[in-house]
């Protein structure tokens, strides 16, 4: 099959960019403005990367799905000006990418967050013109449900592989019947020792090798 019907794609938080240094401070600023209690960053942590009703579970249960709503608005105003600040895509990130789409794999973001978060910051970073494509996201999703929307939308079922840091990402993978690459370089290096990839790397620089034996 032409290479340009092959996906990579890319988990944002925690895989293609160290999320943790403009999300924890977004985290503890949004919730001072929503007049919360603060929470530790051991909490804050288990956010990056999990979905709205996960992290709405997570942090403020006894609140309403509308102040949820707002906290996440207060979070991407906050993320995008900490990540002009202190933001940092993985090293060795933009290459890798390229590296990728110079033998033909599209490289698509496959992400929980919302459009409003995702899309400025990887503006911010210097990524986005190193992406293919962003899959559409309805923030109710789980990523399960945005992975097999992905494979839909660009017809790519048997010829996609999944990159994350999170089991987030590997169940996703799993439940698609789709390859999972563990980024140990990750947020959550245990989650990946226990999430049975199909291939764990160590660095960005890994990727190439490691999609080429996936997806040959």
């Amino acid at each position: 099959m032409d290479r340009l019907n092959q996906v990579v794609a890319f988990d944002l938080d925690g895989t293609l960019v160290n999320s943790a240094l403009h999300l924890l401070p977004a985290y503890h600023e949004g919730l001072a403005r929503i007049n919360h209690a603060d929470l530790p960053d051991e909490i804050l942590l288990q956010c990056i990367g999990g979905s709205q009703q996960d992290n709405h579970a997570l942090v403020m249960p006894e609140a309403s799905l509308e102040t949820y709503r707002e906290y996440e608005q207060i979070i991407a105003e906050c993320a995008h000006k900490y990540a002009k600040e202190r933001g940092q895509c993985y090293p060795h990130m933009q290459e890798s990418l390229d590296a990728l789409r110079a033998q033909g794999y599209l490289t698509v973001l496959c992400s929980n967050g919302t459009p409003e978060y995702a899309l400025p910051l990887l503006a911010i970073l210097g990524l986005s013109d190193h992406m293919d494509g962003i899959q559409k996201v309805i923030t109710e999703r789980n990523k399960t449900e945005v992975l097999a929307a992905l494979i839909r939308d660009y017809d790519c079922s048997g010829h996609v592989v999944m990159v994350g840091d999170r089991h987030f990402d590997a169940e996703a993978a799993q439940n698609n019947n789709v390859p999972f690459i563990g980024c140990r370089y990750g947020l959550f290096p245990n989650e990946i020792a226990e999430s049975h990839a199909d291939a764990v790397i160590n660095s960005p620089s890994e990727l190439l090798e490691a999609v080429n034996r996936l997806l040959k």
